[in-house]
Formats: structure tokens, sequence, C-alpha cells
């Protein structure tokens, strides 16, 4: 009976936690610069903390619409510059992802609902294969919580380990 008390506590205090919404992936589709729409935009730009920074990407996070783009990270990881039109807006995303030496070209994706309801847009960098061991260094998981997208950026574990580790696992220390 005691266990039964603390579960459905416990479940409760989830749900407050969670606002009572539950979250949904978003799905991911390769775009080029021409389909992004007209409009204003919040440019969010993560990373490019430091020098060797490789989880460095932007998001055009459109205004007036029903959902908000919002970062699963310290604030002090990224910065948002407010209102910038759709021109403006993507080559401020542009020259942020492409200061890297190993930077090759950007990848432009559109964020979608599951019913295919535009939340805004990606601008990742794709880094020279020869470096990294490939192209895309990014794990990012994508959710939609209400009317929030929320993205969690990470590099996959092998290029993590390349490039904070030297090369070694954290499991051998």
């Amino acid at each position: 009976m005691k266990n039964c008390i603390f579960l459905a506590v416990l479940f409760i205090l989830l749900s407050i936690l969670n606002g009572g919404v539950s979250a949904e992936n978003l799905k991911v589709a390769v775009i080029s610069e021409k389909d992004i729409s007209p409009g204003l935009y919040t440019v969010i730009l993560h990373g490019s903390r430091h020098g060797n920074d490789l989880e460095t990407i932007a998001y055009l996070d459109p205004l007036n619409d029903d959902y908000e783009i919002e970062l699963d990270t310290p604030a002090f990881d990224y910065r948002k510059e407010l209102s910038k039109q759709d021109k403006d807006a993507l080559n401020i995303a542009k020259t942020f992802v492409s200061w890297h030496s190993s930077f090759m070209q950007y990848k432009i994706s559109r964020l979608l609902t599951k019913e295919g309801k535009k939340i805004g847009y990606e601008i990742k960098p794709l880094y020279m294969p020869f470096e990294y061991g490939r192209a895309d260094v990014f794990d990012i998981s994508y959710w939609l919580r209400g009317k929030k997208a929320v993205i969690s950026i990470k590099l996959i574990p092998s290029v993590d380990r390349l490039i904070y580790d030297s090369g070694r696992s954290r499991d051998n220390e």
C-alpha cells in the first residue's frame, strides 16, 4: 500500500514539474536557403565558447508564431539576437557557424511537428570528415513540450572523446 501511495505521489510530482505536458519528437527536414519563409526571427546562437568548440550551431525562431525554441543548456552557452529579418537572420547564423578552421559547409533544416507545422530552422556546420571521422559531429535531440521545442545539443561520443579526452575513453581512467 505504501508503495502505491509513493508511486502515485511521484507521478503527480513529475506531472507538475513537467507542466503536465507530454513530449513528442520533432521532425527535421533538410531544405535550401530559398525555402526559409520571409519574416522576423529570433536568432539563437549556441557555442563558439572556445577555440575548438565544435558544438556551434544556430537556430532561427520565427516571431509571432505558436512555438518557441528553447535550448536544453545553460544560458551562458548561447545568446539570442532579437527581431532580425529573414535574410539578416540567416546571414548572422551562417557567419556564426562557419568560424571553425575545420568548417566545410552548413546544412539548413526545417524543424516540424508530427503534423508538419513549422517551428523554426536549424543552421548546422558540417566539418571536414578527415578531421573528426565524419562531417556531422552532432547528437541532437528534438522534443515538443506543449508549445516549446526543446533542443538538446551534444557531440557524438567518439568526437567528444577525441576532442576532450585526446582519444582516451573516460571509462579507462
